[in-house]
């Protein structure tokens, strides 16, 4: 009996028939929705409403709407993708404004996009790569609408990207495109929706952490772009970056493919001990090639930044304000530049023990 289900980063969420909300996973900022930050190893009902109708997954966080139109968020916030108006965690379901005019609602990794009934997109959150597509670089708290059409028909957020079609099956994209995931053959980010030339009748989009997939009208074409070092395009390799919708399975080029592979190492553990042993008690980037520039921040649950730094040989030693802090998962966010150019936004949990 279940109708729907969102897979975040490292939760899920599902409505059943009978409109009931359900989640699982990681909870350390709240993201399940049940009143509790702690772990949820089986799915757990969220509250007693039986009206939820849609619901999207981020990273540590939710969204979702109700059968009446209105918009409900919760867990970490510390860009404002909660769309509260502040920077605040919440670890139950908090009503979005008073609007009931919302009808669908789209989580990326910290931004959302959601349009509203008359047709009109609004987005709101983190917006370092102008994945909110109006214009800027400046997180929002709050939604604001983007330019001011009305026309949009299907919209998909990927990590720091998103796709649009509009009603004549035209394709628009923007945000990060440091991979080619636009599919504009520039991989320059975009900080507003702009036209992808060639790509017309459009039904499906699909935007993933660094690459993209679309299918054409007649169901059987299927584009992609972006980044394919673990196959992410299914062309039976691993062919490093695509920035042009490439075809497979039948779609179309309208211009010449360029691709790009460059091999990056950087890893960062999933989890330290800084108990003084010499042993894995910091936190911190493991490279090759050096970078150029370099900034690695922490936050703990309740999305306050414990350490940041801008040297990739410094790393975090578990302490902030003088203070240890309590075992737990956190979240880092990184970006950093080799020295050949090649650049990586990363983010990821990471489990402090000792």
């Amino acid at each position: 009996n279940w109708v729907i289900v969102a897979a975040g980063e490292v939760h899920s969420m599902a409505i059943k028939t009978d409109g009931t909300l359900w989640g699982w996973g990681l909870n350390s900022y709240g993201e399940v929705g049940d009143g509790t930050n702690t772990d949820k190893l089986s799915p757990v009902q969220i509250g007693t409403d039986t009206d939820w109708e849609m619901v999207s997954a981020g990273s540590h966080f939710t969204a979702a709407k109700k059968t009446n139109g209105t918009l409900y968020t919760w867990g970490w916030n510390a860009f404002g993708q909660l769309g509260l108006g502040d920077t605040l965690s919440r670890n139950v379901p908090v009503q979005m404004g008073t609007g009931n005019n919302w009808k669908t609602i789209e989580a990326g990794c910290y931004h959302v996009l959601a349009q509203q009934t008359d047709g009109s997109l609004w987005a709101w959150g983190y917006n370092f790569y102008g994945q909110l597509g109006l214009g800027d670089i400046v997180d929002r708290t709050m939604p604001v609408q983007v330019g001011t059409n009305t026309d949009w028909t299907l919209v998909s957020c990927g990590c720091y990207h998103n796709l649009a079609v509009k009603p004549n099956g035209t394709l628009l994209a923007w945000g990060n495109n440091e991979l080619g995931q636009l599919g504009d053959n520039m991989q320059i980010e975009q900080h507003q929706p702009v036209l992808i030339n060639g790509q017309t009748n459009m039904v499906v989009t699909g935007a993933g952490y660094f690459h993209s997939a679309i299918i054409k009208s007649d169901r059987e074409n299927v584009c992609v772009s972006g980044y394919s070092e673990l196959g992410q395009l299914g062309e039976g390799g691993t062919t490093g970056s695509i920035p042009l919708f490439r075809p497979n399975f039948g779609c179309t080029e309208t211009k010449p493919v360029d691709t790009s592979v460059s091999v990056l190492y950087t890893y960062f553990p999933t989890a330290f001990s800084p108990n003084g042993d010499g042993v894995n008690d910091v936190f911190k980037a493991i490279r090759y090639p050096p970078f150029k520039n370099f900034r690695l921040s922490i936050y703990n649950r309740w999305g306050e930044m414990v350490f940041e730094t801008t040297n990739a040989a410094e790393g975090w030693n578990g302490v902030f304000k003088d203070t240890e802090q309590p075992l737990g998962v956190y979240v880092w966010m990184a970006a950093y530049t080799f020295a050949d150019g090649n650049s990586e936004n990363r983010s990821g949990n990471v489990s402090l023990v000792r």
